[in-house]
């Protein structure tokens, strides 16, 4: 992101690089929010929906909000810094979306199996923390829980990343 996309922004503004994090990642969750209304038009008419997941749906946001500006400026920093790692992390995303939960079920699994791919797996719990609070308006204690976590040390550890190379992001670019 730093290298490609925004590479002439740095060179010629000084810029906070979460500025162009947030700036990122607002466009792809309004590209996700113009989904939002299909979604809820279907449990509205299904009588699936009521004001309580609305709230849910919102914090959800938030919570996602922080974190995918978190995981961009740590991803973004690493990928500046070492270029290989690009593709590195695009193969990582790969194998995150087939061993969480989208293209099959959780019940497919045994308990160790389980408790080793799907349990530590935090897009898991985000998709989780989403789907329980549209579908049965009470939210998953136990992915809540991990969600606040994931994000909280996600925000901590790119504010140490962002402490450790502010001054030598500029020089990284070329």
């Amino acid at each position: 992101m730093f290298s490609e996309t925004y590479s002439s922004t740095f060179e010629n503004i000084r810029i906070n690089p979460f500025i162009l994090c947030v700036a990122n990642v607002y466009k792809n969750l309004i590209i996700l929010a113009i989904n939002i209304p299909i979604i809820l038009t279907v449990l509205w008419l299904t009588k699936g929906i009521n004001l309580i997941s609305l709230f849910y749906i919102a914090f959800y946001f938030a919570l996602l909000f922080i974190t995918a500006t978190s995981l961009s400026f740590i991803c973004a920093s690493l990928c500046l810094k070492f270029r290989d790692i690009q593709f590195t992390i695009v193969i990582l995303m790969q194998l995150i979306f087939f061993i969480t939960h989208v293209l099959w079920e959780t019940a497919q699994l045994s308990e160790n199996i389980n408790n080793l791919i799907v349990l530590p797996n935090p897009v898991y719990h985000y998709i989780e923390f989403f789907r329980s609070a549209l579908l049965n308006n009470v939210i998953n204690q136990f992915s809540l829980t991990y969600v606040l976590i994931f994000t909280t040390l996600s925000f901590i550890i790119s504010l140490f990343v962002y402490s450790k190379i502010k001054n030598k992001i500029i020089f990284w670019i070329s």
